[in-house]
């Protein structure tokens, strides 16, 4: 049942549309307007609010785990670190409440639950990022501790907030997108459950939020150090900007910049800011850049961080170290603990990604605005897991744990979406680059399969044709001793080719035992010209036993021979003179296992010769790892822990927040 009033502030008409809000806001004037015993409350008027980006607004309906509801109204929560985040109240056609969090590009949708009985005789301090517990028969890590402020309010929710005023919460996830909150805002903790979805999946129409002119107004404000104009891209989520003119730093409040330093030395960009491509299906804008650079031994060793931004996605990161570019997306669902260096590996969706930097990076320069509160000289701890073309890299401190996921980009891919702009060239391998080699083995394999399979299928389609059989008789004691060089020579009869197809020769004597019979074999066409010689030794012949049998065979295979009428002519050379006959056979076509073993040990030699490749390729890598294949730390490589030296890691992927 709808209630109606007029704003305590401005006089303008209010209405409560759902029974169960207690606060609105007034669309005229934006005065937060509670209900109380009857009468109209005025609760002030509070930051600027700025439309939500992927354009959602109260009394928009969706559906989610098959009930319908609808978008009442929404808070607007600040991070210490500055991000901020919108939690949209929906009120569900069954009569329950849901939590709709909108949090640079991340959705998730919550119901508030039971306590679980893991969480019972927790308190706050005891919910360190990385503890793990079970909620509803799951798997969850902390991921967040933290503070949050309400500073602003839109349509109609069902509490009424305590603006300007720090409240607890820890932020939990697990695998498979399951999140869940821990809200420490009211005197018994309360427990919200849910899980990460996309506005497409919740029938929420996906559309760019358009901006009020409160917030338009910063896009034109003055630099505090030169008096340069200073335009902001995104102003409901950007918490520093530098002046383009001198480079100096500003936190931005509201529709007001504060002038925190003027930097000594200003950087320009390699790549232009404001610079758009397409990537991923969508049009993304560099906003922001950030030099950071690590030192072991005193070698400096820096890289870039691109800020790029997109209506409703959010923040991505472009970073090009060495010449090689990763594109990296924050992994909120990522449910692992802070890492430390006994972690040599961790699994993730069964590919295993082995730890290849643990390093504490230095902000150097900015430019642009960023969603977090940057400073130059700021320290910051990271954890890289690789798995080519992948990288895992998480940074935490005691407040939070962040992780997100990289992904090698092809320089000619990021030179496609900059065409004008000159990109540095590659040096050595990549953290991520592909292995070109990696697939090998997999190919082998793949190969020595198909082969044999199409072995089998040519055994009958390829039969053997019988085109000679003849019995060549030696005259008694005619046959050469060991001593010669010369045996009995002999030719068959005429017999004919068709051609294109492999040709096979059987020859078959029987000297004694302990003797052995050598040949040699003439081909010749029918003009009794030599096209053709082969030379074979014979093998015993022997029984089921093993026990020779007295006879002694050999055979021979030569290329294809064109269509015609050929004679063999053989030469026969044996240790004993007892020798009487040579049974020869010539058959034409068909397929041998030989042919496949061939192929096999041509195809295990290209194998290793490629995996010397590989390794070598491996080896490169490495070079630029802090530690070596079996996951020792280099020498020289810099080791500690923020921690330990008393400073605390940044986040530079996600200070979104909250997910109530």
């Amino acid at each position: 049942m709808s209630a109606r009033g007029t704003c305590p502030s401005c006089g303008a008409a209010v209405e409560f549309r759902f029974e169960q809000a207690y606060v609105t806001t007034c669309r005229h004037c934006g005065t937060t307007v509670s209900r109380s015993d009857g009468k109209l409350e005025d609760c002030g008027r509070h930051a600027d609010l700025v439309a939500s980006e992927a354009g959602l607004e109260p009394f928009r309906r969706g559906r989610y785990a098959g009930v319908t509801f609808t978008l009442m109204g929404r808070t607007v929560l600040q991070h210490p670190k500055g991000g901020r985040w919108s939690e949209w109240y929906a009120a569900l056609e069954n009569g329950e409440v849901g939590w709709l969090s909108e949090a640079q590009g991340v959705f998730t949708f919550m119901r508030e639950v039971e306590l679980a009985p893991d969480l019972a005789d927790r308190t706050f301090e005891d919910l360190a990022p990385g503890t793990a517990l079970t909620l509803g028969g799951e798997r969850f890590v902390v991921g967040e501790r933290q503070t949050r402020r309400t500073i602003a309010s839109e349509g109609e929710i069902p509490f009424i907030p305590v603006f300007d005023h720090d409240d607890r919460y820890v932020d939990l996830v697990a695998e498979g997108g399951a999140a869940a909150t821990l809200d420490f805002a009211f005197d018994e903790p309360t427990l919200f459950l849910g899980r990460v979805v996309t506005l497409e999946a919740l029938g929420l129409p996906v559309r760019g939020g358009s901006r009020d002119a409160a917030v338009t107004a910063t896009e034109a404000l003055a630099c505090g150090n030169c008096g340069g104009p200073i335009k902001l891209v995104v102003p409901g989520a950007s918490r520093r900007v530098t002046c383009v003119a001198c480079g100096s730093l500003h936190d931005v409040e509201g529709t007001r910049f504060v002038l925190l330093e003027t930097l000594a030395h200003a950087k320009r960009p390699p790549l232009g800011l404001g610079s758009r491509f397409r990537h991923e299906n969508t049009e993304w804008q560099l906003v922001g850049w950030v030099e950071r650079s690590v030192t072991s031994q005193g070698v400096r060793y820096p890289w870039n961080e691109y800020v790029s931004y997109a209506a409703v996605k959010g923040f991505r990161y472009l970073v090009e170290a060495r010449g090689h570019w990763l594109w990296v997306t924050p992994a909120p669902s990522f449910a692992r603990p802070m890492p430390t260096e006994a972690m040599r590996e961790l699994v993730n969706e069964g590919v295993t990604y082995t730890l290849f930097a643990h390093d504490h990076a230095t902000v150097d320069a900015v430019a642009g605005e960023f969603p977090w509160r940057v400073t130059v000289g700021e320290l910051s701890e990271a954890f890289d897991y690789v798995s080519a073309p992948h990288v895992l890299s998480c940074e935490g401190d005691a407040s939070e744990i962040n992780w997100s996921r990289g992904e090698h980009l092809e320089r000619s891919t990021v030179a496609g979406f900059f065409p004008n702009a000159h990109l540095p060239p590659a040096e050595g391998v990549g953290m991520v680059e592909p292995n070109p080699y990696e697939g090998i083995g997999r190919v082998w394999w793949r190969t020595l399969l198909a082969s044999f399979v199409l072995f089998l299928a040519l055994l009958p389609l390829r039969a053997s044709r019988e085109v000679l059989a003849e019995s060549l008789v030696l005259p008694s004691g005619a046959v050469a001793s060991p001593t010669a060089n010369e045996g009995v020579v002999l030719t068959t009869s005429p017999f004919e080719l068709r051609g294109s197809r492999r040709v096979k020769i059987d020859l078959r004597a029987d000297p004694p035992l302990d003797s052995y019979v050598d040949f040699v074999v003439d081909v010749l066409d029918d003009r009794d010209a030599p096209v053709d010689s082969v030379r074979a030794a014979s093998t015993a012949l022997r029984d089921e036993d093993g026990d020779p049998e007295g006879k002694r065979e050999a055979s021979v295979t030569i290329g294809h021979l064109p269509p015609g009428s050929y004679r063999l002519r053989v030469d026969t050379v044996a240790s004993s003179p007892l020798v009487q006959q040579v049974v020869v056979t010539v058959s034409e076509g068909g397929v041998s296992f030989s042919d496949f073993l061939v192929w096999q040990i041509f195809a295990l030699a290209l194998l290793a010769v490629f995996g010397i490749f590989k390794h070598f390729f491996e080896t490169k890598r490495r070079e630029a790892s802090d530690f070596n294949a079996y996951g020792r730390r280099l020498e020289g490589a810099p080791v500690g822990s923020l921690a330990e030296d008393g400073d605390s890691a940044s986040n530079d992927d996600d200070d979104s927040g909250s997910d109530e």
